[in-house]
């Protein structure tokens, strides 16, 4: 009986570094109802502003999931890297709450979905059933171990420099995340996958 491959190569410690990224990016902005709150906004607001990204994330999975099928994993994990950027960027730009805000949320929750959607299928096709639990094991403390530092080097980066440094810190993962992936797509893709242009 053929041995089933090691989870454990190059391919997916590169595949759990952008996921520690990436979730690092949501992470950050878990602290964003702090902003929110600098800027005068009332608890409801902040409620409609930070659940505009759950809501947009949820319902826009279906397509997600079809855009993975027909342009490929790594196509829509680019995408939903880059527009995760360009939101984090944006947020800059928010003083108040208005179009920019909701914009940007939105945009957020497009790319996360777009994220998860490419990432986890990818993760699927590469390991057989034998080795996926233990694929997602891992994967699930790469997630983890984002959820739990970030807030705090979030914390610390508000109260020394300013929400702008949160901001930033979150773009510079989503970025490193995206150099990883174009650097290394050819090896995290699938043998024998194709990868289409979205």
């Amino acid at each position: 009986m053929q041995e089933s491959p090691p989870v454990w190569d190059r391919r997916f410690v590169l595949v759990n570094l952008i996921f520690f990224l990436i979730f690092s990016n949501i992470s950050f902005f878990y602290l964003y109802p702090l902003a929110l709150k600098t800027m005068g906004s009332s608890d409801t607001m902040i409620g409609v502003v930070i659940g505009i990204f759950s809501a947009v994330t949820v319902i826009s999975r279906p397509f997600m999931g079809k855009a993975a099928a027909r342009h490929g994993e790594g196509a829509l994990i680019l995408f939903g890297i880059s527009t995760i950027f360009i939101a984090s960027l944006s947020y800059i730009l928010v003083n108040s709450i208005g179009l920019v805000i909701f914009a940007a949320r939105t945009l957020h929750g497009l790319g996360f979905s777009a994220f998860i959607a490419g990432s986890f299928s990818l993760v699927a096709r590469t390991f057989p059933p034998s080795k996926r639990a233990e694929a997602y094991g891992v994967v699930g403390a790469a997630l983890m171990g984002a959820s739990a530092l970030s807030p705090p080097i979030g914390e610390m980066l508000i109260t020394r420099l300013g929400f702008s440094s949160l901001y930033l810190a979150a773009s510079l993962a989503a970025a490193l995340a995206f150099l990883i992936m174009v650097v290394t797509l050819k090896a995290i893709s699938p043998p024998g996958s194709e990868d289409h242009s979205l």
